[in-house]
C-alpha cells in the first residue's frame, strides 16, 4: 500500500508574506485523529485534533504572526505557548498547508477547467484467481482501445497464502503494460500498525481495514475501506473481480438528430 506521508516536520521559516490555509479535505479516522489532503495533490498528512484546529483557525489571510495571534485567541492557548506554536504555523508553511496570498491568487487565475480523470482502477479480490485476471484484462484493454493508462490497484483479501501467490502471478503477466499496486492481509497489518504509532484507535483501524473474520460482508467492506484509503485524494473507479468491462449502447437508446 502507499506510504503515509511522516508527520511535519519542524523547520524555522521566516517570511513577511501574508498566508491562508489552503482547502484540503479532512477526514476522519478514530478518535482525535484525521488524514488531511489537498485535492490535486499526492501528499497526505496525519494531524492530531489540536493541529486541525489551528488549521481550521488559519481559514484567512494574515501576517504569520497574526496567525499566531488568532490560534492563541481562538483555542484559548497562554502566551507560554507562543513559540510552539509559532513553530507549528512555520511547518504548516514549508509543508504547503498555508500558502501565501499572492500563490493561492495565481492558481486560481492560472487553474484550467476540467473533469478530474480517473487515475486509479482498483479491485478488491479474495480467493478468485481466475475472476481476478479476466476482470483486470478486460479493464485494461478497453482502456487501452481508448488511449487511457491508470494505475491497477488489488487489495487482496484471500486467507490461503497459495492464492495470494496465484493472485500475484496472475498480476505479473498481464497482457497489457501497466503499473500494478498490490496488497494482501499481511501488507494491510503492517499498515494498521504504522497507523497505530501515530494515535490512531487499534479497534477502529482493525474493524476498518482489516473487517471481522466472523463476517463477510464487513470483510469485504474493510477491504474496500483500505482501497479508499490508499488512494485518498484521487479519482478511483472500483471494480469488483466479478465484472467484465464490456461497452455498449442501451438497447433502448434513442437516437436524436442535432440538425
Amino acid at each position: 500500500m502507499g506510504v503515509i506521508t511522516p508527520p511535519l516536520q519542524e523547520i524555522q521559516l521566516p517570511c513577511l508574506a501574508s498566508f491562508t490555509a489552503r482547502r484540503a479535505t479532512k477526514v476522519s479516522i478514530g478518535k482525535h485523529s484525521y488524514l488531511l489532503f489537498v485535492p490535486g495533490s499526492t501528499k497526505r498528512y496525519f494531524a492530531t485534533l489540536p493541529l486541525k484546529r489551528v488549521l481550521d483557525a488559519c481559514h484567512q489571510s494574515r501576517l504569520l504572526e497574526n496567525h499566531v495571534d488568532e490560534v492563541l485567541k481562538s483555542l484559548s492557548l497562554t502566551a507560554d505557548q507562543r513559540p510552539t506554536l509559532t513553530r507549528i504555523i512555520e511547518n504548516l508553511v514549508s509543508n504547503k498547508m498555508l500558502v501565501s496570498s499572492a500563490t493561492w491568487l495565481s492558481g486560481c487565475k492560472s487553474r484550467p477547467v476540467a473533469h478530474p480523470q480517473v487515475t486509479s482502477l482498483g479491485f478488491v479480490t479474495a480467493d478468485r484467481t481466475s475472476a481476478l485476471e479476466s476482470a483486470v484484462t478486460s479493464y485494461l484493454r478497453n482502456l487501452s482501445a481508448h488511449g487511457r493508462t491508470v494505475t491497477v490497484i488489488v487489495m487482496d483479501d484471500s486467507q490461503q497464502n497459495e492464492n495470494r501467490e496465484s493472485n500475484r502471478h496472475a498480476l505479473g503477466v498481464l497482457p497489457l503494460d501497466c503499473l500494478v499496486r498490490y496488497a494482501d492481509i499481511n501488507d494491510k497489518r503492517q499498515f494498521v500498525s504504522h497507523l497505530v504509532k501515530y494515535g490512531v484507535a487499534p479497534d477502529v483501524l482493525h474493524f476498518g481495514i482489516l473487517g471481522d473474520c466472523g463476517a463477510a460482508l464487513a470483510a469485504i467492506g474493510a477491504n474496500r475501506n483500505a482501497l479508499l484509503l490508499d488512494t485518498l485524494g484521487e479519482t478511483v473507479f472500483s471494480a469488483d473481480d466479478d465484472t467484465l468491462c464490456r461497452l455498449t449502447c442501451h438497447p433502448k437508446r434513442k437516437r436524436v438528430s442535432l440538425l
